[in-house]
């Protein structure tokens, strides 16, 4: 896994592009070493606001994070936001 967010960005879109299904997305991922939460909405959404899934990735030896956010309609991803978390203090220790 990468610790360069513009590779990171590349890998995540090339593994799981816009369109894929929600299923498909978790199953991905999962295979690439994430856990993932299901398809629900925002805690504090605006009515109408698509629903989210959020993926993560930890390293515990060098203190790195991996997340990913899929935003989605009609179950399938119309969005992707990811970044990369490091935490040399391991003070994100129970974040993920």
């Amino acid at each position: 896994m990468t610790g360069n967010p513009g590779r990171f960005h590349t890998n995540v879109t090339k593994w799981v592009p816009v369109g894929t299904s929600a299923e498909d997305a978790t199953r991905i991922m999962e295979r690439h070493g994430f856990q993932c939460s299901s398809p629900h909405e925002r805690e504090g959404a605006m009515p109408g606001d698509a629903p989210v899934a959020e993926c993560s990735r930890t390293n515990h030896i060098i203190n790195r994070v991996w997340v990913v956010k899929f935003n989605f309609k009609d179950n399938r991803i119309t969005a992707v936001d990811d970044w990369i978390l490091n935490d040399p203090f391991r003070l994100f220790r129970d974040m993920h």
